[in-house]
């Protein structure tokens, strides 16, 4: 796993596909392969690759330890991120909403992940803080990554 986390990267992107095709084809690359993993986010509401990265320490850490809540370790990354254990509301709160505004965590071959998901890779943008903020009902004046990563950890404690 420590290998795996290692060779997680979090990139903005940008998808030609439309959002279901985007959703499907990420479905797709997780089935594929087991050395591999992919999730997509709105990149409005990731405060940080840091936020990206702890999704996908704790999504892997609760399969590895049996405390999963989602049988697909994608959509455990996504609840992670959205501090949340319900798939509709981690769905709504960092889902997908324009494929032209993503971010990308994977771990794997990172120019082949962006070739089927047909994304090109551009400059992380953090996102709103005043949106994500609330999204998240974090304090604003805060360290909005800590409050993030603090959301996530207490996911495994419920």
């Amino acid at each position: 796993m420590k290998k795996m986390l290692r060779d997680a990267e979090v990139i903005a992107g940008e998808s030609k596909l439309t959002k279901e095709e985007l959703i499907k084809k990420v479905s797709e690359l997780n089935k594929a392969s087991s050395a591999q993993l992919v999730q997509v986010f709105d990149a409005d509401t990731i405060v940080s690759p840091i936020h990206v990265k702890f999704a996908f320490f704790h999504a892997l850490k609760a399969f590895e330890n049996g405390k999963n809540i989602m049988r697909d370790k994608g959509l455990e990354v996504l609840l992670r991120a959205a501090g949340s254990r319900q798939l509709k509301e981690a769905t709504e709160r960092v889902g997908v909403k324009d494929p032209k505004r993503i971010v990308i965590g994977c771990i794997g071959n990172k120019k082949k992940i962006l070739r089927l998901l047909e994304s090109n890779e551009k400059r992380f943008v953090h996102g709103n803080r005043k949106a994500v903020a609330q999204l998240f009902n974090l304090n604003p004046k805060s360290d909005l990554d800590k409050q993030i990563i603090e959301k996530i950890v207490l996911l495994q404690l419920d």
